[in-house]
């Protein structure tokens, strides 16, 4: 990967996972939009799995997935993630 000269930092799509305790609440008291009609119970805000991959939201790396940053880091590079949450 070339070298970015990132101003503001990555953000990346939440994944909704329906769970059957799923509800409304992460709409209501986190302003999440939710698909609609489905009961969500979990939202990943940011994920490496093989199931599940994080997309980056905008900016010019959007579209990409977290794995595909992580193989383009050269291995001497850091890789740094920060994860806030606004409660």
């Amino acid at each position: 990967m070339s070298k970015l000269n990132l101003t503001t930092p990555l953000t990346f799509e939440p994944i909704f996972v329906e769970r059957m305790w799923g509800g409304r609440r992460l709409e209501s008291e986190f302003g999440k939009k939710l698909p609609p009609q489905r009961p969500i119970g979990e939202s990943w805000e940011i994920v490496d799995r093989p199931e599940a991959q994080s997309i980056v939201r905008n900016g010019p790396l959007r579209g990409k997935t977290l794995h595909e940053l992580k193989i383009g880091a050269k291995s001497s590079e850091t890789f740094l993630m920060l994860h806030v949450s606004r409660c």
